[in-house]
């Protein structure tokens, strides 16, 4: 099973967590609700627990949508029809 979290160290993921969901849904940045995240510690704990083995916890850093939102919006005003389809 691969389960995946929000890093709630990242400043932005933070950020988006504090703000009101319907701030964040109103404008098409989050048109989901975010549940709640833990550390990789937590989540082991958390699953052995409920009698899973961990195997190996390792992680992937991406963008976080907010970030990837506004950059599309950013360039799709700034640039070329040419330049928005690349």
């Amino acid at each position: 099973m691969i389960i995946t979290l929000d890093n709630a160290s990242n400043p932005v993921v933070a950020l988006r967590n504090g703000l009101p969901h319907r701030l964040l849904r109103s404008p098409g940045l989050v048109p989901y609700r975010m549940g709640a995240t833990c550390g990789s510690g937590d989540l082991a704990a958390l699953l052995r627990t409920c009698s899973f083995e961990v195997d190996e916890l390792d992680f992937v850093v991406h963008c976080p949508r907010l970030i990837a939102v506004l950059a599309a919006r950013l360039i799709d005003k700034t640039t070329s029809r040419i330049a928005r389809r690349r």
